[in-house]
């Protein structure tokens, strides 16, 4: 069907990853600034977090948010991919071999976190989450049980209550550095290539 081909068209396009991947690079870069900021005001042996002055308060906030929003970027373009497998479903009549939940969308042809097993897709799309939800959260993580799938994955991969430096530990679980997270889209667009050429074999979709 043409309609399900331009959508898997889509989905696998890199030039609709290539901006993020720019992006995610540029991110990386501001992060080493404020970095290099901290060194310069402390030297290479810091502060104890009692002493920390405003300024280095700011720019550990300031890392931190860079980081998030490469985990929100690469969230968009995974929830991006999850509407386009999901209208290619809907137009080919629901048929069985294709995944039609998110979760088991994120899962199909995914990357593992050979650490934990968890699927690096579902990892960046429940990082995203706790940076954008983790404040409604109980203080220990017990709940909201609304929450609880997204806090029962971000404790496996090592994130914990109070701890300020959850996103700087959840990049690094992926082993990709803080000073360049291009690598994250890159792997996103890679999961987006995979399932489109899953959904081609499933569909007997020839290619464009």
């Amino acid at each position: 069907m043409p309609h399900i081909r331009f959508l898997l068209d889509r989905l696998e396009d890199p030039f609709e990853m290539f901006p993020l991947q720019s992006v995610s690079g540029q991110l990386g870069s501001l992060v080493s600034e404020s970095g290099q900021r901290r060194y310069d005001r402390n030297g290479p042996y810091g502060v104890s977090e009692k002493f920390r002055s405003v300024e280095n308060d700011n720019d550990v906030a300031m890392g931190q948010m860079f980081i998030a929003s490469a985990f929100v970027l690469g969230q968009a373009a995974i929830t991006q991919a999850i509407s386009i497998a999901t209208r290619v479903r809907e137009i080919a009549g629901d048929p069985p071999l294709l995944p039609h939940r998110k979760a088991a969308i994120m899962a199909t042809v995914a990357p593992l976190h050979q650490e934990s097993g968890l699927s690096k897709i579902a990892i960046v799309d429940a990082v995203a989450n706790y940076f954008k939800h983790h404040y409604e959260w109980h203080d220990d993580w017990s709940g909201p049980d609304r929450a609880k799938d997204t806090i029962a994955l971000v404790v496996k991969l090592g994130l914990e209550p109070r701890n300020e430096y959850n996103l700087s530990r959840a990049l690094s679980r992926l082993e990709i550095s803080d000073s360049d997270m291009s690598p994250m889209a890159r792997f996103i667009q890679e999961w987006r290539e995979r399932l489109a050429a899953y959904y081609r074999t499933a569909l007997n979709e020839p290619s464009s």
